[in-house]
């Protein structure tokens, strides 16, 4: 069945997608051009979205491949690699390399998974590299 998740509802990822990109109904709706109630009923499986929904929903950074058969998309964005790798050798110099492969490594991916998309402002960006750091820095002291 080529891995398709068939235990969660395609409503219930877009739900969970809408959630990681940090936005309520009211505002996914506002930057996919629908209201809040369409946003809503997609997200209860009441109504299929069409192509033009989806299309819109991965133009502000959802993962539709993941929303259509419930597998995460490892495609990286290199330029938010980029920012990461960056906000990393940051925290490096702070901690005059204290920190393991493995903490490291760690870290860089939940950075990867929590970061907005990039087409996200800036400062949710610097909350997910703040959070990055705390991370990083707790788990270097363990």
């Amino acid at each position: 069945m080529l891995g398709l998740n068939l235990t969660e509802s395609l409503g219930s990822r877009l739900k969970k997608e809408r959630k990681r990109l940090g936005m309520t109904q009211v505002d996914f709706g506002k930057k996919i051009g629908v209201n809040r109630l369409a946003v809503l009923r997609n997200e209860l499986g009441e109504r299929c979205p069409d192509a033009n929904y989806l299309l819109a929903c991965q133009e502000i950074g959802v993962d539709v491949f993941y929303v259509l058969n419930g597998v995460k998309n490892v495609r990286l964005e290199f330029s938010k690699m980029e920012y990461s790798i960056r906000a990393l050798l940051e925290i490096l110099r702070d901690l005059d390399g204290e920190v393991d492969v493995k903490t490291l490594t760690a870290a860089v991916i939940q950075f990867y998974n929590t970061a907005p998309s990039l087409s996200s402002d800036q400062e949710q960006l610097n909350r997910a590299n703040s959070q990055f750091a705390t991370t990083l820095k707790s788990e270097s002291k363990q």
